[in-house]
């Protein structure tokens, strides 16, 4: 009776091993998981970036607003939103005298032919990629499953009133070649109060979140290659405008593929 309870305790603890060993394929297979010996710069967990294009005069952008919050709610750092101000809806006047527009922001509007507001892009910086509000929320969920052999690491600071700011891109599989890259990185402010239309009706003291305020590169990007040199680094400077606060500052870093995909992207608030 001793020698059979034995063998079944035996039993129990290899399906209890066999059990445990299955769950780990569970998830990203590419997650790292970072500790002190490590030697990657940031983690492969995949991050969504949704690029938001609004305007202070668009009745209907509150409400893509508040599904963005809904959003960053649900999936935390998981996702990584910005808001691009372009286009007619931003043109300033007296009743919405201050101007989100930038260079960055213009030209990726006009690349990607975006005409209608509120439009999101998920995934991709492709023409197709536009998305209206109510189709938002499944291409993040879908996308946040696709996984990534890349990490991002953004180190940023304030010296002498101008942003310091390196991003270090690894690649966590240098066996796996990833050719014609591109890096974007903008700066984006949050809680900047203006006007703005919220279904017919102004208001003068509504919060802005999110808004890209600096293209560190172009609308085009950086282009670069991960081979089996595994990293790239690239430093980015810029002096802070009067009408910035500081505080409220933020980098965003994201990374294309050959094909324009969005493969992985990293925020950083600026201490």
């Amino acid at each position: 009776m001793k020698t059979n309870t034995i063998l079944l305790t035996i039993l129990i603890a290899l399906l209890g091993i066999g059990f445990n060993a299955c769950d780990k394929i569970e998830g990203n297979p590419y997650e790292t998981i970072q500790d002190t010996g490590t030697t990657i710069d940031g983690d492969t967990v995949k991050r969504v970036l949704l690029i938001e294009f609004t305007g202070h005069r668009c009745t209907n952008c509150p409400q893509a607003h508040q599904q963005l919050q809904i959003l960053s709610e649900t999936y935390g750092e998981r996702i990584i939103p910005i808001a691009i101000h372009s286009g007619y809806y931003s043109d300033t006047t007296t009743t919405y005298p201050t101007n989100y527009t930038t260079p960055f922001g213009d030209n990726l509007t006009t690349l990607l032919n975006i005409d209608l507001y509120p439009r999101g892009v998920v995934g991709s910086l492709n023409k197709d990629a536009q998305k209206p509000l109510a189709e938002w929320a499944e291409a993040v969920a879908i996308e946040k499953d696709i996984p990534t052999t890349m990490a991002i690491n953004i180190e940023s600071s304030i010296e002498n009133n101008t942003v310091i700011s390196k991003a270090t891109i690894t690649n966590t599989k240098p066996e796996i070649a990833l050719n014609d890259l591109k890096l974007y990185a903008v700066l984006v402010e949050d809680s900047v109060v203006s006007a703005q239309l919220n279904n017919g009706q102004l208001i003068t003291d509504y919060v802005h979140n999110h808004v890209v305020r600096h293209g560190f590169t172009s609308h085009l990007g950086e282009p670069f290659v991960l081979n089996s040199e595994s990293k790239f680094i690239y430093n980015f400077p810029v002096a802070i405008h009067s009408s910035w606060r500081a505080k409220k500052l933020s980098v965003v870093v994201f990374v294309t593929s050959e094909e324009n995909k969005i493969i992985q992207a990293a925020y950083k608030h600026i201490e």
